[in-house]
C-alpha cells in the first residue's frame, strides 16, 4: 500500500526527547581552580614583574599590524593513548588547520616580538606545557593553540580555552582545544555536517579569543588602557530582568553601537548575554531568545550559523586585537529593526502577531524564518519560553543528503544549496491531497534586483515565477491541478538571507557568509578542485593573467570580492581595511588616516576615503548609499535631508518641525514660520493645506484637522467626513459605514478585494472568513474557527469533525481512516515515517521495519540505540541488540565495550573488574599505563570543561550546544 507521512502526526510521533544540552564552559571545578589560580599569579605576579612592559608598549605602537599568526601543535594527539584511529587524526588536523586559516583572516594583532613564550608555571588547564615552549617558545607566533582530544559518549565534538595571557601584548597568546574522538566516528561526513563540525570548533576558538565570562577581567579598558580586573568589569556589566529573567547585559562601546543599529533602539544600553543554562551557558553567550542564528549563541540548530557583527563589536571591546574584520561578518536579520519592544519582550510583547521570528506553540508547523527548512515551534531552553520554527534534520533544505528522502520526489521536492522551503502542497500528478504537510523544499534562484524569485521543479522540468510578494499559485501540469505555492512574503528578507556557499564547500574550506575559505591545496568557488598554487581557466598556474586577480578562494577572476581590491603588481586580492567593504588599494602608510575606500560595511558610512561609525558635523549618515551627506543649507546637525537638528543662527534661520525656516512671514497669510518658498506652520487655530493655512472647516470634505501636526489630513478610504483617521462619521456614495470604517464590500464582507467586492478579506462582526474569500455565520463542516483569527480552517485529511487542526473527533470511515489516540485520522494500513511497516494495521507506531538509517528498538524506529544497545542486521532488519551486561556501551557486538557500568574498568574493548598489572584506573574507568603522566586525570579535566553538549535528534532536530 502507498506510504503516506501524515506530517501533523509527526509533531507527537517523531519528535524525539528536547534534550537541554546546556554548555559547561566555565562549570568544571578544576577549571575554575584553574582559572582563579591564574587569575592570581597573572595579576599578582606576572603583570607587575613584566618591567619592561612599557617599553614594549611604545615599540608596539611603532609596529605594523599584520593579520594573526596561528600555530597548531599536534603532538599530543600521539601521545594520549584514549583509542584515537588515524583517520580520526587526519580529521581533527584538518578542520583545525582550516579553522586557523580563517582566524588569520579575522584577526590582526601587533605581531610578537621573538618567539611565542608561556610564561606561566602552572599547566594550560589540563596538559603538561612542553618545556621548550616555555623557554624557548614557539616560533613565528601570535597564538598557540594546544590540540588534544578526550573520548565521551556524548555529542559534544570539542571544547576550548585560553591558557595564557601575554602581559606585554595584554592578550591572549596560548589555547588548548580538545575533541571528542567519541563524537568523530563519522570521519567522512557530507559537506553539510562537515561545515556544522566547522563551525563548532570556530565557536570553541572565538571563546579562547576573548567571548568568555572569565575572559572578561582581562579585557582592556579604553579609559585606562589597562585590564579591568573583576574588580572594574561593573563598568561593561549590568543587570536588568528581561522576560523574567535576570539577564546580564554588556554595555561595552562597540556592542552597544550595533545593537542600537540592528534592532533600532536608541534607548538600548547593551546587549543581552545568554539567562538560562547551566554556568557554563548563561553568561558567556549572546542571549539566544533576540539573536537565534548567531554562532557564539549557546545551542546551535542544525541550519548553521552566522558570525555577526555582535561578535566582530565584542572582539573590537575586548582590547586584545588591533583590528578585527567586519567584512567577514554575515548578515543576521533575526530582529532586525523591529524595536525596543521586540529586543524587551520578545514573544511576550502585546505585538509578538508581528513578529515572524515566533509561533504561539509546538502545535505550529512551517518554513523556518531564514526559510532553510521546515518543521515545528519548539522552546530549547534557551529561547525564554519563546517557540520558534526548528527544522526537521530530515528536511533540511540545504542538506544535501536529505535528497535521498523516501518522499523527496512525491512532493516533488529538491534538497541542495540553492533549494529554501516555500509553503507548498505541490505534489507528484495523481497524488494531490496524500500529504497533510503544507510546506516543500523547492530549488530556487532570485534576480539580481530581488523582483523575482524563479522556482525549479526538476522532476517535472517546469519552473514557476513568483512576482508578487504572497501570492497564491494554483500550479498545473498537463492541465491537472498538482498543488498550490505560496510566494514568500518579502522578496528582500527571503532573497538577502540566503548564507549558504555552493555544495557547503567540498568538505575543504569553511563556508562564512556565502564564501568559501578552502584549505591549502584546494581551489575553486566550492572548493573542489585541487591546486598547490591558482586555478585559473581550467589549469593550475602559478600566477594569474594579466587583469585577472587570485580571490581568497585561490581561483583568477578579473574582479575581487568585497574586502579586497586587485593589485596590478601581483595580481592578487590584497585585503582592503577592514572597515572598507571595498576599496581601491590598500590603506596609506604616509597617511594612517586614509583608508582608501570606496564603500562601507554595515553600519558605517563612506566619508573623503574612510568608514566611519558616525558622519562629521554638518552631514547625515544616508543608511540607503552609506555615506556621509551634507545637511540642508542652513542646518549644522541633521538626521536625515529633511530632518535638521540645529540650525545655524547667525544665517537668520530657527528651527521648526525639522526644517531652518525665517520668522519674516508676511507673504504668506495667517502664517507663523515659513521658507523662503512656502509657509512651514500655521498661526494658532489654522491648519496647512496645500501650502495654505485654513480654519477646520476649510480643510473640507474628505479631510480632518488634524491638532497634534497642525495639518489638514486626509481621512479614510470612502469616508466623506471624519473626526481622525480611523473614526469616520459618513461614508462616501456607494460606501457603508462599519465599525468606524466606510466599506464598499458585498455584505458581510468588512475588507475585500480591490477588484472582487464579494472575495473577502475580513468580515463583519458575527461572520468567519471561509476559504480566504466567503464570510459564513458557522464553519461548515470538515473545518473549524480559529477564536483569535475568527477564520473557519481545514481539518486534518479524512476528519469531518475536528476542534482544531490536531485534534479531530470523528473521522471519514467510508474513506478508510480511523480515529487513533483520540485525535489524529489515519488510513488504515498506513505507518509513521521512519516506520516502513507496521505490527498493526490500526497503530501506525509499532514497526516491524524501518527506513534506511534507523533501527528498531521496542517497536520504535531510532536514528541511535539506547545505552547498553548496539546496531546489527537482523534477518534483513537493521535491529539494536543489547551490550553485554558488563557495558555500559557497546560497538558492532555485545562483548566489544566502549565504556563500563560502575565498578569496572575498560581495558582493550573488555570491561573488567580491575586493571591488569602496569596499569591504573582513570576517573573515567579506562585503564591506562602507569608511566604515562600526560594524561593521568585527564578524563576528568576534559570531561566537563568547555564541552559542547551536542544532542542531535535523528528524524528531526539536530541542536548542538556550544561553550
Amino acid at each position: 500500500m502507498k506510504k503516506i507521512i501524515q506530517n501533523l502526526l509527526v509533531f507527537i510521533v517523531c519528535v524525539l526527547p528536547l534534550v537541554k544540552g546546556e554548555c559547561q564552559h566555565d562549570s568544571d571545578e578544576e577549571i575554575k581552580r584553574f582559572q582563579e589560580e591564574f587569575s592570581q599569579q597573572y595579576f599578582n605576579s606576572i603583570l607587575p614583574n613584566h618591567e619592561s612592559q612599557n617599553s614594549l608598549r611604545k615599540l608596539q605602537n611603532s609596529q605594523e599590524i599584520q593579520n594573526i599568526r596561528v600555530t597548531l601543535d599536534f603532538s599530543y594527539l600521539d601521545t594520549l593513548q584514549l583509542g584515537i584511529t588515524d583517520k580520526q587524526k587526519a580529521y581533527i588536523q584538518k578542520i583545525s588547520k582550516i579553522a586557523a586559516q580563517f582566524v588569520t583572516k579575522l584577526i590582526k594583532v601587533k605581531p610578537l616580538m621573538g618567539n611565542n613564550i608561556y610564561g606561566s608555571s602552572l599547566r594550560c588547564i589540563d596538559i603538561a606545557v612542553p618545556s621548550n615552549d616555555q623557554k624557548t617558545g614557539v616560533e613565528n607566533s601570535d597564538l598557540n593553540l594546544y590540540i588534544i582530544y578526550f573520548n565521551s559518549g556524548s555529542s559534544a565534538l570539542a571544547n576550548a580555552a585560553s591558557c595564557f595571557i601575554n602581559p606585554a601584548y595584554q592578550r591572549p597568546t596560548f589555547g588548548r582545544v580538545s575533541f571528542n574522538i567519541g563524537y568523530l566516528t563519522n570521519t567522512n561526513p557530507n559537506s553539510f555536517k562537515f561545515q556544522l563540525d566547522l563551525q563548532v570548533l570556530l565557536h570553541e576558538i572565538i571563546h579562547v579569543l576573548g567571548f568568555s565570562s572569565d575572559s572578561m577581567q582581562y579585557w582592556i579598558d579604553p579609559d585606562t588602557q589597562k585590564p579591568y580586573k573583576l574588580s572594574g568589569i561593573s563598568k561593561i556589566n549590568t543587570y536588568q530582568t528581561v522576560r523574567g529573567f535576570k539577564t546580564l547585559i554588556l554595555t561595552s562601546k562597540n556592542v552597544t553601537d550595533i545593537a542600537r543599529k540592528h534592532y533600532n533602539c536608541s534607548q538600548l544600553i547593551g546587549m543581552q548575554i545568554e539567562n538560562q543554562g547551566g554556568s557554563g551557558s548563561a553568561g558567556s553567550h549572546w542571549e539566544r531568545t533576540v539573536i537565534m542564528n548567531e554562532i557564539m549563541t549557546a545551542q546551535q540548530v542544525s541550519i548553521g550559523a552566522t558570525l555577526s557583527q555582535f561578535t566582530i563589536a565584542l572582539l573590537k571591546d575586548t582590547g586584545f586585537w588591533a583590528d578585527v574584520n567586519v567584512n567577514i561578518a554575515g548578515q543576521i536579520l533575526w530582529g532586525k529593526n523591529q524595536g525596543c519592544d521586540f529586543y524587551n519582550q520578545a514573544c511576550q510583547s502585546s505585538n509578538k502577531a508581528n513578529y515572524l521570528e515566533f509561533v504561539s506553540s509546538s502545535q505550529v508547523e512551517g518554513c523556518s524564518l531564514t526559510n532553510d527548512g521546515y518543521g515545528i515551534g519548539i522552546n530549547d531552553g534557551f529561547s525564554d519560553n519563546c517557540y520558534y520554527i526548528q527544522p526537521y534534520s530530515n528536511m533540511l533544505c540545504t542538506d544535501l543528503s536529505n535528497q535521498n528522502n523516501s518522499q523527496t520526489d512525491l512532493k516533488l521536492e529538491s534538497y541542495s544549496t540553492n533549494s529554501r522551503c516555500f509553503m507548498s502542497t505541490l505534489t507528484k500528478p495523481g497524488m494531490l491531497g496524500s500529504f497533510s504537510s503544507k510546506s516543500r523544499c523547492h530549488e530556487s534562484q532570485c534576480s539580481s534586483d530581488f523582483s523575482t524569485i524563479t522556482i525549479s521543479i526538476r522532476q517535472l522540468n517546469i519552473t514557476i515565477e513568483c512576482n508578487q510578494p504572497g501570492q497564491s499559485k494554483a500550479i498545473n501540469y498537463n492541465n491537472k491541478k498538482i498543488g498550490d505555492l505560496e510566494c514568500p512574503k518579502n522578496f528582500n528578507y527571503f532573497c538577502s538571507n540566503n548564507q549558504q556557499c555552493i555544495n557547503n564547500c567540498s568538505s575543504n574550506g569553511l563556508c562564512i557568509n556565502k564564501v568559501c575559505h578552502c584549505a591549502e591545496g584546494f581551489t575553486g568557488a566550492d572548493c573542489s578542485i585541487s591546486c598547490l598554487s591558482f586555478y585559473e581557466n581550467g589549469n593550475c598556474v602559478n600566477n594569474c593573467s594579466s587583469g585577472n586577480y587570485a580571490n581568497p578562494d585561490k581561483t583568477c577572476r578579473s574582479t575581487c570580492p568585497d574586502g579586497y581590491f586587485g593589485d596590478t603588481k601581483t595580481n592578487l586580492c590584497q585585503q582592503c581595511d577592514f572597515s572598507c567593504k571595498q576599496c581601491n588599494s590598500s590603506p596609506s602608510q604616509s597617511q594612517s588616516l586614509q583608508k582608501n575606500c570606496t564603500k562601507c560595511s554595515l553600519y558605517k558610512y563612506l566619508y573623503q576615503g574612510n568608514c566611519l561609525d558616525s558622519c562629521p558635523a554638518g552631514y547625515y549618515g544616508d543608511d540607503l548609499s552609506q555615506e556621509c551627506k551634507k545637511c540642508s543649507q542652513g542646518c549644522l546637525s541633521c538626521e536625515n535631508s529633511e530632518k535638521c537638528i540645529q540650525c545655524d543662527s547667525n544665517a537668520g534661520v530657527i528651527l521648526n518641525q525639522g526644517i531652518c525656516g525665517s520668522l519674516n512671514c508676511d507673504q504668506f497669510s495667517n502664517c507663523n514660520q515659513c521658507s523662503s518658498k512656502t509657509c512651514l506652520d500655521c498661526k494658532s487655530g489654522f491648519y496647512l493645506l496645500n501650502l495654505n493655512c485654513v480654519t477646520p472647516e476649510q480643510c473640507g470634505d474628505g479631510y480632518y484637522a488634524n491638532k497634534n501636526t497642525k495639518l489638514c489630513e486626509k481621512c479614510g478610504d470612502g469616508c466623506a467626513k471624519c473626526s481622525s483617521k480611523d473614526l469616520c462619521n459618513e461614508c462616501a456614495v456607494g460606501y457603508r459605514l462599519s465599525g468606524g470604517i466606510c466599506t464598499n464590500c458585498t455584505y458581510p464582507c468588512q475588507k475585500c478585494d480591490l477588484i472582487n467586492k464579494s472575495a473577502c478579506q475580513t468580515c463583519e462582526s458575527g461572520y468567519f472568513l471561509y476559504q480566504n474569500s466567503t464570510c459564513v455565520d458557522k464553519c461548515p463542516k470538515n473545518t473549524y474557527l480559529d477564536s483569535v483569527s475568527q477564520i473557519c480552517y481545514a481539518c486534518q485529511k479524512g476528519c469531518v469533525d475536528c476542534q482544531n487542526q490536531l485534534k479531530c473527533n470523528q473521522c471519514e470511515e467510508i474513506s478508510g481512516y480511523y480515529l487513533f489516540d483520540n485525535q489524529q485520522c489515519v488510513l488504515k494500513g498506513d505507518c509513521f515515517s521512519p516506520c516502513l511497516v507496521c505490527q498493526d494495521p490500526k497503530n501506525p507506531k509499532l514497526c516491524s521495519k524501518c527506513q534506511d538509517g534507523y533501527a528498531l528498538q521496542d517497536n520504535l524506529c531510532v536514528q541511535q540505540c539506547k545505552q547498553g544497545y548496539y546496531s546489527q542486521s537482523v534477518n534483513g532488519i537493521n535491529t539494536c541488540l543489547k551490550c553485554s551486561d558488563t557495558c555500559l556501551q557497546c560497538s558492532l557486538q555485545a562483548e566489544k565495550c566502549l565504556s563500563c557500568s560502575n565498578e569496572k574498568v575498560l581495558y582493550n574493548d573488555k570491561c573488567l573488574t580491575q586493571c591488569p598489572k602496569d596499569y591504573i584506573k582513570t576517573n573515567n574507568n579506562i585503564c591506562k599505563k602507569a608511566y604515562d603522566d600526560t594524561v593521568i586525570n585527564s578524563s576528568k579535566n576534559l570531561s566537563f570543561y568547555g564541552i559542547e553538549t551536542a544532542f542531535i535528534f535523528g528524524f528531526l532536530i539536530i541542536i548542538i550546544a556550544f561553550v
